[in-house]
């Protein structure tokens, strides 16, 4: 099973206060063979667990998924196809 990476680093800062945000990550999947098992959002947030937090397709191979993030922080996250760390 192939499992396609996306790496990106996001940072939430709100002039230092600390607060929970809501933030939606979307990925467009449509110039790849998306995993039977799905797409996965993996990454600080979750403890960088490759099936904790799965992505809907919205249509049109437009997957997304929002979760509560606390503001202030950086969040290292990966797009994963499929439920495996293979390159």
């Amino acid at each position: 099973m192939k499992a396609t990476f996306y790496s990106f680093l996001i940072g939430l800062s709100f002039m230092g206060l600390s607060q929970t945000v809501d933030v939606t990550f979307k990925v467009d999947m449509s110039a790849e063979t998306v995993d039977p098992t799905g797409v996965f959002l993996a990454g600080t947030l979750n403890s960088w667990n490759s099936t904790a937090t799965p992505l809907v397709d919205e249509g049109s191979d437009i997957y997304a998924v929002t979760v509560n993030l606390t503001s202030g922080n950086f969040h290292e996250f990966k797009f994963v196809n499929g439920n495996t760390w293979e390159n």
